[in-house]
């Protein structure tokens, strides 16, 4: 956890994930989301009150040009992009980047379609509803 932050509920959950070899906490986050005003939330939460790096994204095609340079180690993924579903985002970057792939959170408004996404070989590892409260 930073110190002297406060961490909003879902960013203090993510907090815990990705640590790498020697039990550094997770500081990088690629978010790809095509609504402004939800990414723009994303961002803000895990920016500002979660302390982490941020670099936000509108569409797949963007991730996946500024994401490999950026090198997050969580991908918080819109379920359903203009240009990409975000299981599919998360499967390339698995298979792009084996064991070393950042693990996924997708945002979805329908949280039933997103849980039916995950599993033990997707490396989606939650599913957080919209619309969402980032101090919750």
């Amino acid at each position: 956890m930073v110190q002297g932050r406060r961490h909003s509920g879902w960013a203090r959950r993510m907090l815990g994930v990705g640590r790498d070899s020697d039990g550094n906490g997770l500081r990088r986050v690629l978010v790809v989301e095509d609504d402004p005003a939800v990414r723009g939330l994303a961002e803000v939460a895990l920016r500002d009150l979660g302390g982490l790096e941020v670099l936000s994204c509108g569409c797949a095609a963007e991730a996946l040009r500024l994401g490999p340079a950026f090198g997050p180690q969580l991908l918080v993924l819109d379920m359903q992009l203009t240009d990409m579903e975000g299981p599919a985002l998360s499967r390339g970057h698995r298979d792009a980047l084996g064991d070393n792939a950042p693990v996924t959170i997708l945002l979805t408004g329908r949280p039933d379609l997103g849980e039916k996404a995950r599993g033990p070989d997707t490396g989606i590892i939650g599913v957080l509803g919209k619309p969402f409260d980032p101090l919750s």
